[in-house]
């Protein structure tokens, strides 16, 4: 008889929390304040933008250059090798001073005949630069390439590049 009690009120109040959502999800809740109530609010239309606008915004930016306060070029040259140490502006190279030598190294030979190499240390290409015979870069030429070696000449220098053997 008891669990006959109990079975009866668990159902009643399921019947209630069952009518009671539905009334809730039918309805809306009420608010308190409607003004405060969370309605999407459109911005006024786009202005139009008047042409001179970048060109003062970037003259402006120029002139109030927050990284420089003379609003000048630098009187020195930055080294990143000098890690903040004062540095002497760089002394102008002479025209009879001779380029410096590049430090060239044979990294791989490609291929059979004809041979590709891939060379480090060309001036103004980045390491590992694949090079064939008769390809010239700046300065240098590269004259031939056999399966062990890579001649390589300049207006007075020949390199002759070979792998470094294993002791």
């Amino acid at each position: 008889m008891r669990s006959r009690h109990i079975s009866a009120t668990m159902s009643a109040l399921a019947a209630v929390g069952l009518l009671v959502g539905g009334f809730r999800w039918a309805r809306p809740p009420l608010l308190e304040n409607p003004e405060v109530a969370n309605v999407p609010h459109f911005p006024a239309a786009a202005r139009p933008i008047v042409a001179d606008t970048i060109s003062l915004a970037a003259q402006d930016i120029a002139d109030n250059d927050p990284f420089r306060l003379s609003n000048e070029p630098a009187t020195v040259r930055y080294d990143a090798h000098a890690d903040g140490a004062a540095i002497a502006a760089a002394p102008a190279i002479l025209p009879s001073t001779p380029a410096p030598r590049p430090a060239l190294v044979l990294r791989a030979i490609i291929g059979g005949p004809p041979w590709q190499a891939v060379i480090d240390g060309l001036p103004g290409q980045p390491p590992g630069t694949i090079v064939s015979a008769g390809t010239e870069v700046e300065h240098l030429r590269i004259a031939s390439i056999t399966r062990d070696s890579v001649v390589i000449t300049g207006a007075d220098t020949t390199w002759t590049l070979r792998f470094n053997p294993t002791p």
